[in-house]
């Protein structure tokens, strides 16, 4: 344990800055990045049997053939350019005992005929050089032609895990006879887990995980006879925002990649409770620069979770002192008016007890943070508080005897837009350009269909969006829609008690376009994955309902839209058609 430790009376208020302190390496922050250029979109990850400390991995389509040793935080250690065979789509990589397994298994048309897996021996990983496929299987599946991301080996045997929207499908290889064209046989469905972009297993074949963007999924026995009854337990499972395209055991504990090239160690303490992640993707260290007293003398400092017996990396700021009460205080900052809400990740256990929060002396919150064990990083949320734009004071108290906080967000909580009415898809003219207007745009009449130049007829069909805002276009339209280059529109209306100036922000996958009440408001040609108030737009509603139209471009890959406006009142509502 190490301590910066500070005494405070009731009156006193002591001012220091924590740069000084490294600050901890949490669970859902990365251990490492992928900093070596033509590493550019890791689609494979897993750990060397023979060379301890050493991990291999590749690019997916549109990158040279080539496989790449690094260490666990991301240091490159050599090349190896694959000589003898094309990267028309790695999706997925395995090592066992043998050698390294990579799967040309990729299919985003479904139409692909050369699927095939390759066998290399493992390469010097401390000496660059090139390296040949020893021996090539090309496979075809027996029913479909699904796309694929996920690989294991078990047993000797490979296996592939398809990566459809509604399914995981777990086929193996049925003999290994290269140059051969194998028909893998279907062994069955993985329950939950569907969208796979990733897989592992162990070797003594008790834990198998699939990862997606945003879930992982780890099934787990100590007395499954077989993987066909493996997949049919009932798996650990967590939502994440690591994004990942690749995942792999280190030991127990999983380890992903993804094309955003950082990466990501979770614990095995952390899965097999399924503890709830935060978002890596708005939260934020514990930049803690003031500490406030309470009736007692008080300690503050850091504390090492591996010092308390909890089996992961990391630390909390602790506020602990000698009888009961103890609290802390940090300031926060906020880009424009509007209501907010604060994420705590804080520690609960036996000396817990507890903890009122207040912004600006109102209060927001107050949360029982007392425990039978000690568990760092619960997640705890706020009621939503308007706050103007610059710096407010956040101060957490107690009347037990300590306050554990490892990081925190402060993130807009105005509802995003819950459903729309939905007319394409309309076939773009340019890939990349939502420009060419089609009929909503010209003329919106949510009560007409519109039928297309082939004969198809469109019609408004209702959507609605996910808990967290996001508008999947994928729940409604098909995979022969999104591989071309194509726009759909989505309709919406959204109430103000008042005539005011508001900001729109949105978030799309891939291109925009917004109107409101029929004038253009915003308008984006960019290619991207979609997130939440990635544009923002000043905009005027006016008193009672506003109409909103948006257009979002697509070309493979992702399609989906985030919407709301500002709302400090908090009186915002939205509907798809008014009465």
């Amino acid at each position: 344990m190490h301590r910066w430790t500070t005494r405070l009376a009731l009156s006193a208020l002591l001012v220091f800055t924590t740069d000084a302190i490294p600050h901890p390496q949490s669970v859902w922050l990365p251990i490492g990045r992928l900093n070596h250029p033509p590493i550019r979109e890791s689609s494979g990850i897993a750990k060397s049997h023979q060379h301890e400390g050493v991990y291999w991995t590749l690019n997916d389509s549109g990158n040279p053939p080539a496989l790449y040793a690094i260490r666990l935080d991301g240091t490159l250690l050599s090349e190896h350019p694959v000589t003898n065979v094309k990267n028309v789509d790695w999706e997925g990589m395995f090592l066992d005992e043998r050698g390294i397994w990579v799967g040309e298994i990729g299919n985003n048309s479904r139409k692909r005929e050369d699927l095939k897996l390759y066998f290399l021996a493992e390469p010097d990983p401390f000496h660059d050089g090139p390296v040949l496929v020893e021996a090539a299987y090309p496979y075809h599946y027996p029913d479909q032609n699904p796309d694929a991301e996920g690989l294991i080996v078990h047993n000797g045997v490979p296996h592939i895990i398809s990566k459809e929207r509604e399914r995981a499908v777990l086929y193996r290889f049925p003999s290994l006879m290269p140059g051969k064209e194998h028909v893998l046989e279907r062994i069955g469905e993985l329950t939950d887990a569907r969208w796979i972009t990733g897989a592992s297993i162990t070797p003594d074949g008790r834990r198998l995980v699939v990862t997606t963007y945003d879930r992982v999924w780890i099934y787990h026995s100590e007395d499954a006879p077989t993987l066909v009854d493996l997949i049919r337990t009932r798996p650990w499972t967590l939502a994440h925002t690591f994004g990942t395209e690749a995942v792999g055991f280190v030991g127990k504990d999983l380890l992903f990649t993804s094309e955003g090239r950082p990466l990501h160690l979770l614990p095995a303490w952390w899965y097999e409770r399924e503890r709830l992640l935060p978002d890596i993707s708005v939260l934020k260290p514990t930049a803690i620069s003031r500490f406030v007293g309470s009736s007692s003398p008080q300690s503050v400092y850091h504390e090492r979770y591996r010092d308390i017996g909890v089996n992961i990396s990391g630390e909390h700021i602790l506020a602990e002192s000698e009888g009961e009460g103890c609290g802390l205080t940090f300031s926060v900052t906020v880009p424009r008016l509007d209501r907010y809400h604060l994420t705590l990740v804080a520690t609960r256990g036996p000396d817990y007890g507890p903890i009122e929060v207040t912004v600006d002396g109102a209060p927001v919150g107050t949360f029982d943070m007392t425990d039978v064990e000690v568990l760092p990083c619960d997640v705890v949320k706020t009621e939503s508080v308007a706050l103007a734009p610059g710096y407010h004071t956040v101060v957490l108290s107690t009347v037990g005897r300590r306050i554990g906080l490892d990081s925190y967000q402060i993130a807009a909580s105005t509802p995003f837009a819950p459903e729309f009415l939905i007319l394409g898809p309309f076939d773009k003219t340019e890939p990349n350009s939502i420009d060419t207007p089609y009929a909503p745009e010209l003329n919106l009449d949510l009560d007409a269909d519109v039928t297309l130049s082939n004969g198809r007829v469109l019609t408004w069909t209702p959507l609605a969006s996910d808990p967290n805002g996001r508008l999947e276009f994928w729940r409604m339209f098909s995979v022969e829609d999104g591989t071309r280059a194509v726009a759909t529109y989505a309709y919406t209306n959204v109430w103000s008690d008042n005539d005011r100036n508001a900001l729109m922000l949105v978030g799309s996958d891939d291109q925009m376009a917004v109107w409101l009440n029929g004038e253009e408001v915003h308008r984006n040609n960019i290619v991207r994955n979609a997130a939440p108030d990635q544009d923002l737009a000043s905009c005027r509603l006016n008193a009672g309902w506003n109409s909103v139209l948006c257009k979002v471009g697509q070309h493979q890959g992702g399609w989906a839209l985030f919407l709301r406006f500002t709302d400090p009142a908090g009186t915002s509502r939205y509907v798809t058609r008014l009465e």
